[in-house]
């Protein structure tokens, strides 16, 4: 019971911080300065956290060769 409380929790607050990541991207989308400012904070802060860790940018994302792949097979 105690694991679904939490995964409950869990989706709740998720879906709190999606609900006001769109309303810092709506309002500054309406012209307010200091929600534009909050937006471009959370873009950058997003970027940072979308790119590979150093060993990951050295060896190459193995996930994105696999695509290739399989892309590469579908065409032939």
């Amino acid at each position: 019971m105690a694991k679904r409380k939490r995964a409950k929790a869990l989706h709740a607050a998720t879906l709190n911080a999606v609900k006001l990541v769109q309303r810092v991207m709506r309002d500054g989308a309406e012209g307010d300065d200091v929600a534009t400012g909050h937006a471009i904070r959370i873009l950058g802060l997003t970027h940072d956290t979308l790119q590979p860790s150093p060993p990951e940018a050295e060896k190459g994302s193995s996930r994105r060769s696999c695509r290739a792949s399989r892309s590469t097979s579908v065409n032939n």
